[in-house]
Order: C-alpha cells, then structure tokens, then sequence
C-alpha cells in the first residue's frame, strides 16, 4: 500500500504539467476522448462510433489488466478524457479513483452496467454444484429497441439441447468480470456504450444508433455460427481447462463446463493441483488453454501430466468477433 501511495504521488506529479497543457489546448471542436480499460471495449466502441471519438485503451497488449500499475505517461492521457468506461477488472478497483483525480471533469461510467459478473466454473477446488445462467439484466437508458436487442437472449443457453450440462458448473470464489466473452455481455457493452456517446456527443446521434443496430446484427450472427459449433458436442465432451478462469461467461453461455486451474488469482496447491489433473483425465481434456498474459508453468505441468496440449486463449485480444470465433473453434476441437 504504501509503495502505491508513494508510486502515485510521483504520478501526480509528472502529469501535472501535461494536465493543465492538455486542459488549456482541447478545443470546443475536438472529437470526444473515452478512455477504456481493454482492447474488446475498444472494439465495441469504435464499432459504434467509428472515427467519431479518439479512444484510449489502458491496459496495454500484453499485460495482465489484473495486476496492471499505469504508467505516467498513460495517466497524462486521461487529461483529455471526457469518459472512463470502466469493465469491473482488479486494475480498476486499485487504481480508477485515483486516476480519476487527475481531470476533475472525467465521468466514470460502467460499461457493463445491468450484467451478473458471477460466472460457474469446475476448477476441482469447490465440493458444490450451482447450475444457472448469468442474468442479462436492464441494459441502462439506452433507447428501447437498442435495450431490447442487447438482452434478447438473456437464457439463449436454456435454448440449446445440451444445456442441462451446465447444472456441473461451480461458483468461482470471487467474481468473473469478462463479461464480453459471451455474446449477450457484448449487447449489454454495446447498449452501455451507446447510452454514453449518445449523452456525450447528440450531434452524431443518429449515426451511433444506427452503427450499434449493424453491431448487434454482428454479435447475433456471431452466437449463431458459436451455436452451430457447439451443437454435436455429446454431454461427456462439453468440457475445457483452463488456466486462469476468464471463459466462465462463454461456458455458460454455450452449456459447457470450464474447468480452471487458478482460482481468485492462486495457483493450487499440490493436492488441489493432483485433483485438478484427476478431473481433467476424467473429462478426457486435451487441451490446456491459457492467456498470453500469464505464466505458462503450472499450465505445461498440468499439460503434461494429463497428455494434453497447451493452447493459446486470449480474451483480451484487440479483434473481438475473430478472436472469439477462433477461441470457440479451439475449445470445439479440444472436445472432439
């Protein structure tokens, strides 16, 4: 705590300069600035948006937004902002209020607003079962079809004929915030972000409804072709293991079941982890899926020790449709 105390009163201290310049220079006419804190709400946004706004993403490719500290010269940026849509990651929770000290006139707005972050998981370390799905909940004051569209498939899961395996996931500990690994969060996100530029920028209002009505078309026809990929998956095969449990919403959403190895940011211990690896051998895992972002040795440990491969699974990946069409495609062939 203390070396945050200090980290950030240096941090205060170098942007100072460049927050009154910034203040001073920003003309009436400049196209709004939000600053977001990962690639996938950058995408939303810009989906809507296109070059309307200048977005600012804060956590870098590569980083873990987990435990991410900014950066000074990241920090200056927000100095332009007008919003920060917040996603309900750790680096947020540490870092948002301070950050948002730095421009008086920065409004915080979630953008998951209206989503459940609790997502269902196996990761061999809980002796209960839950089933259920997240709830996608009043998308906030978007306009009506806009809200209507971002939580059409609310219970989609309850549609497919497997989703009765979801009664085998598990609660995680703590709480799931990738919200924008299933397709409804996505809605949700969309619905969100166009309540803000709406507010934020009336004169391009008929352009962002009509952009989020192309993007919610989009993520529709997305859900649909994952669908199709999950449809002959038999009831043994619906399961996939990961590391860090990031795909707790995807696996609801699709009635499949993760198993994960890290729980509330712990790696298992030796008898958790001999659990972990005799759960896997007992689903038949083949694959071990894990973030670019993280440490790969207790990942290839397990791999090893099941016969299994280690697959790359970023949820954090700039290119949301392609990234997650590709990550279902890699969870559909490990369940063959």
């Amino acid at each position: 705590m203390f070396k945050h105390v200090m980290f950030f009163g240096a941090l205060l201290a170098v942007v100072l300069f460049f927050i009154i310049g910034a203040a001073t220079a920003r003309s009436a006419e400049a196209a709004p600035v939000v600053a977001v804190s990962v690639e996938p709400q950058r995408y939303a946004l810009e989906k809507i948006a296109g070059d309307s706004l200048e977005c600012v993403v804060f956590v870098p490719a590569g980083a873990d937004p987990h435990t991410y500290e900014p950066k000074p010269s990241q920090v200056a940026v927000l100095a332009r902002a007008d919003i920060y849509l917040s996603i309900g990651l750790e680096f947020e929770k540490a870092w948002l209020a301070r950050l948002a000290g730095v421009n008086s006139h920065l409004r915080v707005l979630p953008m998951n607003a209206g989503l459940e972050f609790s997502a269902r998981h196996d990761a061999g370390h809980d002796a209960g079962h839950d089933a259920g799905h997240d709830d996608v909940h009043d998308a906030g004051q978007a306009d009506g079809h806009m809200a209507q569209a971002a939580a059409k498939h609310e219970h989609h899961a309850d549609a497919d004929e497997h989703a009765e395996e979801a009664e085998h996931h598990h609660h995680h500990h703590g709480m799931d915030p990738h919200v924008w690994t299933a397709p409804a969060g996505m809605r949700v996100m969309a619905a969100n972000a166009l309540n803000a530029l709406l507010e934020l920028d009336p004169a391009n209002a008929a352009r962002y409804r009509a952009n989020c009505t192309a993007f919610l078309a989009e993520i529709d026809a997305l859900d649909a072709r994952i669908q199709g990929l999950f449809q002959d998956v038999s009831p043994e095969r619906r399961t996939f293991l990961v590391f860090h449990p990031a795909w707790g919403h995807f696996a609801e959403a699709y009635g499949l079941t993760q198993l994960s190895i890290e729980v509330d940011g712990k790696e298992p211990g030796p008898a958790e982890l001999a659990g972990i690896i005799t759960e896997a051998r007992e689903h038949g895992v083949r694959a071990v899926f894990i973030q670019p972002q993280m440490s790969k040795r207790t990942a290839l440990s397990v791999a090893g020790a099941v016969g299994a491969q280690v697959v790359e699974a970023d949820p954090l990946a700039a290119d949301w449709e392609a990234n997650l069409l590709s990550v279902a495609e890699s969870f559909r062939n490990a369940m063959k």
